[in-house]
């Protein structure tokens, strides 16, 4: 019960979400969810780390950062654009990807 109600509520809040203007949710993406993600989460931060610094041995530690911080703002704008889906209409969606 408890587990439903939950769901409903999460799903609830992330359709409003997906409600606002792509402008709003980068916003949010760069401003909220980026911090939260990377400094205070810090979102699979070693892994990350690792693994950029494993792709590109002749990089330097400075551009190594800023792929970092990169692939961070990235990721972020993937998941608002994730929750954007639940309210896009085909037409919308077709126009924005690639098959």
């Amino acid at each position: 019960m408890v587990k439903t109600v939950l769901y409903y509520l999460v799903f609830a809040v992330w359709y409003l979400f997906s409600l606002l203007p792509w402008w709003l949710l980068y916003g949010i993406s760069d401003v909220v969810l980026y911090p939260l993600v990377r400094y205070v989460l810090r979102y699979r931060c070693r892994l990350v780390r690792e693994s950029i610094a494993a792709s590109f041995p002749e990089k330097g530690d400075k551009e190594l950062k800023a792929i970092e911080r990169d692939f961070y703002h990235w990721f972020c704008d993937y998941v608002v654009e994730t929750i954007k889906l639940l309210t896009m209409s085909k037409k919308e969606i077709m126009r924005r990807m690639t098959f």
